[in-house]
């Protein structure tokens, strides 16, 4: 695969923190709807090399979502509650881009079609399918109820061994973790694949740059370092191996069925390994 060559663009990328600042703000105004990195004069790749920031960004919308929840449950707000209000702050700070990407990706399959044929002289699929109904209220729902249970697990231990147990702090660093591990998956299944050929029906254009080899290892080791602050060298390993699984599952699944990525496919990538490590972290509950 061929990573996109600097020397190519109209303007020579800035060095040092300049350019790691503007990498930042073209991955915050990609993967959020804050107004940040907007007005910016875009070459063509800059987004594959802004691909290592992800994670840093994914990291942020976890940290917002874990102080809703602090929040919510600090005014008196049951666990499940805060748990589907921290969910939704993150759906609002993305402007649900992900969720989008798992809705168009659900309702593609059709068969062995990525898409529905859509009506003559139109170029989309019209409506909301079935699948992509149940496809997004299930991701919604496990990654409600994965905080949920982490927290509850937490209570139990706290109540068996008298002890202490901040369920609040561990919520809020799951989601961390969740938001950096997810965008790491997102950027490696975005390099290991190319563009998905154009399709007509297909609303979600492909990411036409490739991400360099350096930023996808930049982005995997940002999403180690913020596993290794918050994690057990042992959780780490089960949460990274979850994501792992499901960057390869899509993967597999973008070169079977659409023959490469598009936003739909990264989307869905980044909801499926989000719902996957909170999952493992529930299941654990030993999160520190």
């Amino acid at each position: 695969m061929s990573a996109p060559d600097p020397d190519d663009f109209h303007v020579k990328r800035p060095a040092g923190w300049a350019g790691r600042k503007r990498d930042m703000l073209i991955a915050l105004g990609r993967l959020t709807a804050l107004p940040f990195g907007k007005d910016l004069e875009q070459e063509a790749g800059d987004d594959g090399f802004a691909a290592w920031a992800y994670p840093l960004i994914g990291a942020l919308i976890g940290l917002f979502g874990g102080l809703v929840f602090l929040g919510a449950i600090s005014l008196g707000l049951g666990i499940g509650s805060a748990a589907l209000l921290a969910i939704l702050a993150e759906v609002l700070l993305t402007g649900g881009r992900h969720e989008r990407g798992l809705v168009r990706l659900a309702d593609g399959f059709h068969g062995f079609r990525l898409m529905s044929p859509a009506p003559e002289g139109q170029g989309q699929v019209q409506g909301l399918g079935l699948n992509a109904v149940l496809a997004l209220i299930l991701c919604l729902a496990l990654r409600a109820s994965g905080i949920e249970d982490l927290a509850n697990s937490l209570l139990a231990v706290a109540e068996d061994f008298e002890a202490t147990v901040s369920y609040g702090t561990a919520a809020t660093i799951a989601l961390v973790l969740a938001g950096a591990g997810s965008r790491a998956a997102m950027v490696w299944v975005w390099f290991l694949l190319p563009s998905a050929p154009a399709d007509h029906n297909e609303p979600a254009a492909p990411l036409d740059h490739d991400v360099p080899l350096t930023a996808a290892i930049q982005a995997a080791a940002l999403a180690v370092l913020c596993g290794l602050l918050l994690l057990s060298l042992k959780l780490l390993l089960a949460v990274g191996l979850a994501i792992a699984v499901v960057t390869l599952l899509m993967r597999g699944l973008g070169q079977r069925r659409l023959g490469g990525q598009n936003d739909s496919l990264l989307g869905s990538t980044q909801q499926l390994a989000e719902v996957a490590i909170l999952l493992v972290l529930s299941a654990t509950a030993v999160v520190h």
